[in-house]
């Protein structure tokens, strides 16, 4: 059984327990949330709650249910078992399934109105079922400084300075016409087919072709090619385990790479995409 595969049940799980929970209603409050957190410890497996509860949270992003700051942080209290708070909010429908949720997934409407939080945990959920990529390192990539403007997603990479600056702002991703777009200084655009199973250290791996005008180029993994353009942005792999502690290179202030070297080291043809440029 394949990530996505897995992931589509263990969704499928969620909402079976939801829906049980539930109980034909057709609308749910905050509260509801809370009270089926609590509800589902006593029916999942212990060792499972913290991961199914994490597929329950993005079904409700997914559905459009979006929570503020402060109650993320009483569902976190709720999953530690310390809080009795509770907070009453709009209400929502509860007529959902896992196919709905990766169908709406395929269907981003990106506009300057919408939540970056909101949008970079749906495209952490979508690469990932994609991807063999760790949620915590992937999401800490997609949710630093997300800016949208107009059909864009900007992202701003943490950057450590002796001054403490804010990093480079670069065009990472957005989503259109069912395929995955990736954009640095231009457009790439990637679309995954029926790749060949391909094993890394005893790992699958879920490999993304990598297209431009229809012919195919190489495969690469999604993973691959963010750590590529980190590190031609000068951030280095000074911490292997987690992208999410990549630093800036001492040399980054002489770091003049030129578009044609980032390029080469993606394996992407040159001529038509730095015309396009």
């Amino acid at each position: 059984m394949g990530y996505r595969d897995r992931s589509i049940k263990s969704m499928e799980t969620v909402l079976v327990h939801w829906n049980t929970f539930i109980d034909g209603r057709k609308y749910f409050r905050f509260k509801d949330i809370c009270d089926f957190i609590v509800y589902s410890k006593n029916k999942i497996n212990a060792m499972s709650v913290k991961s199914y509860t994490g597929y329950f949270m993005v079904l409700l992003t997914l559905n459009n249910v979006i929570l503020d700051k402060r109650e993320h942080e009483i569902l976190k209290k709720i999953k530690k078992a310390i809080s009795e708070e509770k907070i009453i909010v709009e209400k929502f429908k509860t007529t959902w399934s896992a196919g709905q949720a990766l169908e709406r997934m395929k269907k981003i409407q990106v506009n300057s109105l919408s939540h970056p939080s909101h949008h970079g945990q749906k495209l952490s959920m979508l690469i990932l079922l994609k991807c063999p990529l760790r949620i915590h390192e992937l999401y800490s990539i997609i949710r630093e400084n997300v800016k949208i403007d107009g059909d864009n997603i900007l992202i701003t990479l943490p950057v450590v300075t002796k001054t403490m600056n804010p990093g480079t702002t670069f065009k990472i991703i957005d989503y259109e016409d069912k395929e995955l777009k990736i954009s640095t200084y231009y457009e790439l655009y990637c679309k995954k087919t029926e790749p060949k199973k391909i094993y890394k250290k005893g790992c699958l791996v879920t490999p993304v072709w990598v297209k431009e005008n229809g012919d195919e180029i190489k495969q690469i993994t999604l993973h691959m090619w963010i750590k590529k353009i980190l590190r031609q942005l000068g951030i280095g792999d000074y911490y292997p385990h987690s992208i999410r502690s990549a630093v800036v290179a001492d040399k980054r202030e002489n770091n003049n790479t030129s578009i044609e070297d980032i390029m080469k080291l993606g394996r992407w043809k040159i001529e038509d995409t730095v015309k396009q440029y």
